[in-house]
C-alpha cells in the first residue's frame, strides 16, 4: 500500500532562503514528490522540521486530506498502479482532472508483457515482438502510444498502411490479434469498474473487424504421406552435419511422441519410468486440465532420449546448447531444410511431424478422432466428464503404438 507525508525540502532552498513544500508518496518502494504552491522559511518550522505556521498549516492540511481521500478511494486498486502512474493519478485528482486522464503507454506495457511471456517459455512471444516492431514502423521509432489513442479510426489507418506495404492477410490478422490481446490484458490490469477507475476507455474492435485468413487447413500443406515419413526416418545424415543429425533425430522424436512441439521438448522437466510428463505450452493455461500430457517413450526413440539427456532438472539438453527455444527452432528449421533438399521432398517443417501423425492416424488407420484428439492434447470434448473421470493415459500409448507399428513395421512395403 502507498504511504505519504508532507515534507519540506530544506536542501532545495531558493535565493530568498524559502523552501518548497511537497507531498512525498512512497509506493512499491519508490518515492516521488508532488509539488504544492507553498514555500516556507526556517522560522515557520519547528525543531523537527514540521510546519508550525498557523496561517499555512490549514492550507497544507487541505492538501493532506485530499491525498488521504484519493488513496482511500483507490483502496486495494492502488496496487494496479506503478509509482509513476500513481503520481499522475494523484496530481490529476488534486488539479480537478478526471482519473481517466492517466496516460498508459502501449509500448511500455507491451515490453513488460513480452518479457513475462519469454520468462514463461512461451514461443508466441516472438509474434508480439513482430507486432510491436511493425507498429513502431507505422508510427515512427521512439513514438509513445497512449492506449486511448488506439481507436477504431486508428486501426483503419493502420490497416490501410499495412495494405500499402503489401502485408498479407495472415500478417494483418496476426498483428491486430496481438494488439487486441495486449489491450485486453491492460484493461484487466488497470481498469477497476467497481471503483470507477477506467484509465483505458477505448474499445476499437467493436467497430473495426480484424481481417481473417481463409479457413483452409494447415494440414494440407504440412502433413506428409507415410512413405515420406519413412523416407525421412531412413535418411542417414553425414557425420559432419550436426545440424542435419539434430533435425532428423528431433523430428523423429517428435513424431514418435504424437507430434510433441519443439518448445515442449526444450522445456520438459519430468521423465519417470520412461513416461514423459509435460503441459503443452501452447494451451497450458486452459482450465480443464492445463493441457497435461503423459506418454511412454517408444522403444524406437529411446536411444535419442539418451543421446540428448539433459541436466539441471531438464529431460533434454537443448537448453544447454541453445539460449532460447527460438534459437532451437531455428536450428531445427535449417537442418530440416537441408534434408528436404537432399531427399527431394517438396517442403516440410518441424510442425509436419504433428500434422503427419494426426493425418496418418485418421486417414490411413481410421482411428477414432476422440483418441487422436487426446494424443494431441486437445481440449476434451466432454469437459464435465473429464473433470470427474480419472484419466486413463494408456489410451494414448495404445493409439500411438498403432501409428508407429504402421510406420516402422511397414517400412519396406510399396505404396
Amino acid at each position: 500500500m502507498a504511504s505519504y507525508k508532507v515534507v519540506v525540502l530544506q536542501q532545495n532552498k531558493r535565493r530568498d532562503n524559502s523552501m518548497p513544500v511537497c507531498i512525498r508518496v512512497t509506493h512499491k518502494r519508490i518515492s516521488f514528490f508532488i509539488k504544492t504552491p507553498y514555500f516556507v522559511f526556517a522560522k515557520q518550522l519547528d525543531k523537527d522540521g514540521n510546519i508550525k505556521d498557523s496561517f499555512l498549516r490549514p492550507k497544507i492540511n487541505l492538501l493532506d486530506n485530499a491525498v488521504i481521500s484519493t488513496l482511500t478511494e483507490l483502496g486495494l486498486a492502488v496496487n494496479k498502479f506503478t509509482a509513476k502512474e500513481l503520481k499522475i493519478f494523484i496530481e490529476d485528482k488534486l488539479n480537478g482532472d478526471a482519473p481517466s486522464k492517466i496516460h498508459l503507454d502501449f509500448f511500455e506495457f507491451a515490453e513488460q508483457y513480452i518479457e513475462r511471456m519469454k520468462a514463461d517459455g512461451r514461443d508466441s512471444a516472438r509474434n508480439y515482438t513482430a507486432t510491436i516492431n511493425n507498429l513502431m514502423k507505422f508510427l515512427g521509432r521512439g513514438t509513445n502510444l497512449d492506449f486511448n489513442a488506439i481507436t477504431a479510426n486508428f486501426c483503419y489507418q493502420y490497416h490501410q498502411w499495412m495494405i500499402a506495404q503489401k502485408l498479407g492477410i495472415r500478417g494483418q490478422e496476426l498483428y491486430f490479434g496481438s494488439i487486441r490481446k495486449l489491450l485486453n490484458a491492460a484493461i484487466a490490469k488497470y481498469n477497476d469498474y467497481d471503483k470507477d477507475i477506467t484509465p483505458i476507455t477505448v474499445d476499437p474492435f467493436r467497430r473495426f473487424k480484424i481481417p481473417k485468413t481463409p479457413n483452409t487447413s494447415n494440414a494440407e500443406h504440412r502433413a506428409l504421406l507415410a512413405k515420406t515419413i519413412r523416407k525421412i526416418f531412413a535418411y542417414q545424415p553425414s557425420p559432419k552435419s550436426q545440424r542435419e543429425i539434430l533435425a532428423k533425430d528431433i523430428f523423429m522424436l517428435s513424431f514418435c511422441l504424437c507430434g510433441m512441439n519443439a518448445i515442449d521438448l526444450y522445456t520438459c522437466t519430468s521423465l519417470k519410468n520412461n513416461v514423459l510428463i509435460y503441459n503443452r505450452s501452447k494451451t497450458k493455461d486452459r482450465r480443464a486440465d492445463q493441457a497435461e500430457m503423459r506418454i511412454t517413450i517408444p522403444q524406437e526413440v529411446r536411444h535419442i532420449v539418451s543421446k540428448y539427456k539433459g541436466e539441471k532438472g531438464l529431460v533434454f539438453s537443448f537448453a544447454q546448447c541453445y539460449s532460447t527455444s527460438n534459437c532451437f527452432n531455428a536450428a531445427l528449421s535449417k537442418g530440416l531444410k537441408a534434408i528436404c533438399k537432399k531427399l527431394d521432398i517438396d517442403k516440410f517443417s518441424f510442425y509436419s511431424a504433428r500434422h503427419s501423425w494426426a493425418t496418418i492416424a485418421i486417414n490411413d488407420l481410421q482411428l477414432p478422432s476422440a483418441n487422436v484428439d487426446e494424443c494431441l492434447a486437445h481440449v476434451p470434448v466432454r469437459k464435465m466428464l473429464h473433470k470427474y473421470v480419472k484419466r486413463d493415459w494408456s489410451r494414448i500409448d495404445v493409439t500411438n503404438r498403432t501409428v508407429l507399428d504402421y510406420i516402422f513395421k511397414n517400412a519396406n512395403q510399396n505404396e
